[in-house]
């Protein structure tokens, strides 16, 4: 080991001003590459934007056959307000040391079809992955006035929701849509 660091040194200090310049250089723009991609990769997994997820759970329901036919067409918001509860990614403290808990974003929002018909939908996404990969976990849809006012889970698993739609219920407790 002493031998290959005493090398290493020697090596260094036989390298010409123009050479020393090179190295230097390139090796402060690679640490300033990476570093740059690791706040890059950083930023992304702690933030997801609501209006991604607004406009795909708007898709999902689109492509759902059950909530086309209770909106009698394709969905629409019905305004530009939505309520959303977002959490961002961050480190905890758990029994087991340092844990991970991804971004995070549940909102509920008015849809309206072209019949007139309303509902109001509950989604919720979570961003995994290194590259942060959104998912949505949970897409259910509520009619409103003359629609049918059953729940309907559109994507995801109702545990997800909890049991009879309580994210959607208490969604709704904080937000009024006129």
């Amino acid at each position: 080991m002493t031998t290959f660091a005493f090398d290493l040194m020697y090596g260094f200090m036989k390298l010409t001003p123009m050479a020393t310049g090179y190295y230097g250089f390139m090796a402060g723009s690679l640490s300033t590459g990476a570093l740059g991609l690791l706040v890059g990769i950083g930023a992304r997994n702690t933030a997801i934007d609501p209006l991604d997820i607004n406009k795909w759970s708007i898709a999902v329901c689109n492509r759902s056959q059950t909530c086309t036919s209770v909106l009698g067409g394709q969905a629409k918001r019905k305004d530009d307000v939505f309520a959303v509860r977002q959490t961002m990614g961050h480190f905890a403290i758990t029994s087991t040391g340092p844990t991970w808990k991804p971004a995070s974003v549940q909102m509920v929002y008015d849809v309206e079809g072209p019949a007139g018909n309303q509902a109001t939908v509950v989604a919720e996404a979570v961003r995994t992955g290194w590259l942060g990969k959104d998912q949505l976990k949970f897409v259910g849809m509520v009619g409103k006035g003359g629609a049918t006012q059953t729940p309907i889970l559109v994507k995801g698993d109702e545990s997800a929701a909890g049991p009879g739609f309580a994210l959607l219920k208490e969604m709704q407790s904080k937000v009024t849509f006129h």
